[in-house]
């Protein structure tokens, strides 16, 4: 718990908080619903805290967070470039980004490479 509080990762606090309060005689029924999960998920925890350790505790904080990107550094690079210099300039009739724009900006970059 002194990890998970230390790297301000509240998924692995909780995670820990969950099975701390098992290993105090808590109900599997009373944690899910202090935790706000429904008991399948807390005994998916616990079983795959049984079966591999502490070490799949600390893995929790290196999982990836999110959708990893589809576009390389190199390419994300580009598209700040072409952000930086205007909807216009990149044949666009609007003088403000919005998502919509980006999207198209991307795909028509991307489109242009292949």
């Amino acid at each position: 718990m002194a990890t998970a509080l230390k790297l301000s990762n509240i998924c692995l606090c909780r995670l820990t908080q969950a099975l701390l309060w098992f290993s105090e005689c808590m109900g599997i029924k009373e944690i899910a619903r202090l935790m706000g999960v429904c008991e399948k998920t807390i005994i998916n925890w616990l079983k795959t805290f049984m079966h591999k350790g502490v070490g799949w505790l600390i893995g929790q904080h290196y999982q990836g967070r999110g959708r990893k990107s589809k576009l390389t550094k190199d390419q994300k690079n580009k598209l700040v470039e072409l952000i930086k210099k205007g909807p216009e300039d990149n044949g666009f009739h609007c003088g403000i980004w919005n998502t919509a724009m980006i999207a198209e900006l991307i795909w028509l970059t991307h489109l242009r490479h292949y």
